[in-house]
């Protein structure tokens, strides 16, 4: 959270296919895959094309994150709100 804050789940419920439940057994698959292939490839850091491919996968399933949104009538961004919610301040930039 402090490095990249939090949204509140009215703005971004993590259900981007119009699910009810979180149900997470594709995409664990997905995931799975990856770490498999790095592990058998000792792969230990991400490249920026398999960073993509990572963030693409928890973009469908999850939903882009909101870079802002509407929370109680005012407008915050995830660094905002953690900061006045949670007294958050971002350590790493």
């Amino acid at each position: 959270m402090k490095n990249y804050g939090l949204v509140p789940e009215s703005a971004y419920s993590g259900k981007a296919r119009g699910e009810k439940d979180h149900n997470h057994g594709d995409m664990d698959t997905l995931l799975s895959n990856i770490v498999k292939y790095c592990i058998s490839n000792q792969i230990t850091e991400l490249n920026k094309r398999q960073e993509m491919v990572v963030d693409s996968i928890l973009d469908h399933y999850y939903g882009t994150v909101p870079t802002e949104f509407v929370y109680k009538g005012k407008t915050y961004t995830p660094e905002l709100i953690a900061i006045s919610t949670l007294g958050l301040i971002r350590t790493i930039t």
